[in-house]
Parts: C-alpha cells; structure tokens; sequence
C-alpha cells in the first residue's frame, strides 16, 4: 500500500529520498521510546530494587511530566524559530541530549551505595522525559509542515510509522541480552553495550533526517509575519480550550483504554514466569524472545491495518484491532507454558492487534475532528485535538506502568498471602484481564465513532 501510493506522489514532483529522510527522525525517536517502554518498568524493579508501587507511580508522574511540557516546548521552540535559529540545530541538539539522559538513566545501577534515592530515580526520569520532548517535537512539526500534500502526505506518514516500527524492532533484538536470565548479576557494561549503540544510532538518524529540512523551514527570519511552528499547530489553543466534540471525547476514551489497559500485558511481559524453552529455542532467554514476537507482530500491523482499513472502514478496522488484541491476549494465558512457538505466536497477534489499533485510531483522528467551521478555525480545532490525544496516550502509558507496579504488590505470585478472593490471582491473569476490559471500553466506545 505505501508503495502504490509513492508512485504518484513521486510523479509529481517530490523525492522518495526526502521522505525516507523525514522519517529516520521517527527512527530515531521511536528507538528512545520503546527502550524506555520496554526495559523502564523493569529496570527500576529488578536492577535498582524499587518497591513496584513506587516504580509505577515514577513512570506515571514522568510521563504526565512529559505530557505537560508538550506545549511548553513548542512554545519555545516556536520563538525560537521566530528569533532566526535553526531547526536544524535543534534536530542536532535535542537528540544528542536525549541519548546522554538515556545512558544515563540506564547506569543508575552504579550508584555508589546500597540503593539510589528515588529523588535521584525521579530527576533521571523527568530530565530524559524532558529531553525527549525537545526531540519529539521539532520531529512532528516538520513533518506537518512540509510542502507534501495528499497522497504526498499519506505517503510520508505511512513511511514514518514504517521507519518506527523498524525500529521497535530493533530495540528488541538490542535488548534481548538484558532479558537473558543467566547474565551475571546484572552486569553493569551490559546496558550501556546496549544503550550506547542505540543513542548513537538516534543521533545519526536525526542528523540524516535534517538534510531533509528545506532552507526555508531550518531557518525563519524574525520578522513581524507569522511563521510555522507549534502554535500554528494548536499546541497551545490545546491547553486552554480544548474543542468541543463528543467524537473527540469518544476518541480519546479509546485511546487511554489502548493504553492504559489494552498495553499491560505488554507493559508486565518481563516479570512473567517463563518456561524455558527446547528445540530450536533451548538455551535462548524465552522474555527476549517475546519481545521479539510482539515487535515483529507490530511490523505486520503496519500492512494488515492499511488493507483492513480500506477493505473495512476505519470504524470496523478499529473494533476488528480491538477483538485482535482481546482474543490474542486470552490465547496466551490459555496456552500451555510448555508450548513456547504457540504462546510466541500469540503475542505476535497481540502485537499486530495493538499496533492496528493505534494506526487506525490516528487515522480517524482528522475525520473525526472536522467540524462546521472556517478553513483556520478547522485546522485551529484538528491541531488542538492532536495534541489532546498525544497527551492522551503519554497519560495512559503511566497509567499502564502504574497498574502493572500495583498488580505486582496484590498478585499471589509475588506475595502469596495477598491473593485476591479465594482463588489466588496470578500476574499472568490479571493482566489479560485488564486488556480484556480495555478493548472492551474501546469496542463501546467506538460504536458511536
């Protein structure tokens, strides 16, 4: 499907190099947030010994951190272009920051001391989280300001969440030596054999993807007219008053269900109990290798959710994610642990379930944001809406670490007599149980989409 749609959009007159330059800054920015996704959680419970709860909690308060400096960062970065810096620099900077905090977050296990302060835990988390913004945004800014236009611009976004899923798949092989539960004691050069490579790699990306920047946009003069830049796409108007639309409320109830209950199996899959594995899986970490799964099946997503979109509908291409994921997630807890291939495939499905229903509910976003308006006020209104669910999903991502740290305190497999009712409630179950009830409420609500 990208590929259909580049051939006329290369047609008229644009290059296919400048678009897979536009996206290798999604590359780079997608291999810092699914390293912090994936290891996060995990990091602070196994490795620096935090009480789960308390984890959580961290997580959820740095990613509403990061959902509130959102606009603050556009704003800056918006006068800054108006005062004649280079988004270029920014593309430069930003990224280079944003993999220095990573390392650094990944090497608090050499604290020198019985155990790091959680105020020490928390200024690691909320400077990346920080850092990361200031990557984040000039990326999508960008993008949305290219002079691509229609299938142009589909193509671009298509290529972008191409290049990101690329690199969740990346992630995964690179920290698949983290998860192998025989390596001694945690090493401490481990992770920063892995976090090193990864933030050079996220450096050397946005540097390529800053080539891209025609002249005009990596510098604005500052004068009286108004340039492009986050207040143009409603970053601000998105804070004071956010629009009134009750498709948009529907919009963004499903989002936080996807993420905040539909991603915990996702979210608890490394504190799992794992079989080891036999045949062509012995003596491979089997936690390394669901990662794996799940990043190949969120590959997959990317040409199954394009083709059920259009053979479907959006609508029904989101509630058909939603069952995916549902049904996916109840396979794998049925599953025998002794069947390995059959529970990787499973959370392969799972996977490509929850990617599709991210790639379908930001594809309805601009048809579900429209309103009986002017042609500013409407784009005023989408801009602000966008930024809404951005927010959305950065909440619900703490939220999902947040509930996994509490279930980790209540399940009987951590503390056998905190077992729930009379039958002990494993990790396992109640996780498939909150994605259960989040594609549930997704599935309601998007009925009246």
């Amino acid at each position: 499907m990208p590929l259909r749609l580049a051939i006329p959009a290369i047609s008229t007159g644009f290059r296919a190099r400048m678009v897979m330059q536009y996206a290798c800054a999604d590359f780079g920015k997608s291999l810092l947030w699914r390293t912090f996704n994936v290891l996060a959680l995990v990091y602070l419970v196994k490795d620096l010994g935090l009480d789960p709860k308390v984890a959580g909690a961290l997580l959820l308060i740095s990613l509403i951190f990061d959902a509130i400096t959102d606009p603050i960062a556009g704003a800056m970065i918006d006068q800054w272009l108006r005062r004649g810096y280079s988004l270029r620099l920014i593309y430069r900077v930003a990224p280079v920051c944003s993999g220095i905090l990573l390392c650094l977050l990944f090497s608090l296990h050499l604290w020198p001391g019985p155990q790091v302060p959680v105020a020490i835990v928390l200024a690691c988390l909320l400077l990346f989280r920080l850092a990361y913004t200031f990557a984040d945004v000039p990326a999508n800014m960008a993008s949305a300001n290219c002079e691509l236009i229609g299938r142009g611009q589909t193509t671009l976004w298509a290529t972008k969440r191409a290049f990101a899923q690329g690199a969740s798949l990346l992630v995964a092989f690179g920290v698949a030596p983290l998860l192998n539960e025989n390596r001694s004691n945690g090493d401490p050069a481990l992770y920063l054999e892995v976090m090193v490579p990864l933030a050079l790699l996220t450096v050397l990306a946005y540097l390529l993807s800053a080539r891209a920047l025609p002249h005009a946009e990596a510098r604005t003069k500052p004068a009286t007219k108004r340039t492009c830049g986050p207040q143009d796409m409603g970053l601000i108007p998105a804070l004071r008053k956010p629009p009134a639309n009750r498709q948009l409320v529907r919009l963004v109830v499903i989002v936080l269900a996807v993420c905040a209950l539909g991603d915990m199996l996702a979210a608890g899959l490394l504190f799992l109990p794992w079989q080891e594995g036999s045949g062509q899986f012995e003596g491979r970490a089997p936690a390394a290798l669901a990662v794996i799964a799940m990043a190949i099946g969120s590959c997959l997503s990317i040409p199954l959710g394009l083709a059920s979109g259009l053979a479907l509908g959006q609508k029904r291409s989101l509630q058909l994610a939603c069952l995916t994921t549902a049904c996916a997630a109840i396979a794998f807890t049925l599953i025998p642990s002794e069947l390995l291939t059959a529970r990787l495939a499973a959370l392969a499905l799972y996977g490509c379930g929850l990617a599709m229903s991210s790639l379908t509910y930001w594809s309805m976003a601009k048809a579900v944001l429209v309103q009986k308006s002017g042609d500013a006020k409407q784009d005023d209104v989408k801009a602000s809406s966008i930024a809404l669910l951005s927010v959305a999903v950065k909440v619900g991502s703490g939220l999902s670490s947040a509930l996994v740290g509490w279930i980790l305190t209540v399940t009987s497999q951590v503390h056998p007599e905190s077992a729930i009712g009379p039958v002990p409630l494993t990790l396992e179950t109640a996780l498939v149980i909150g994605v259960v009830v989040g594609t549930s409420l997704s599935l309601i609500a998007s009925r009246q989409l």
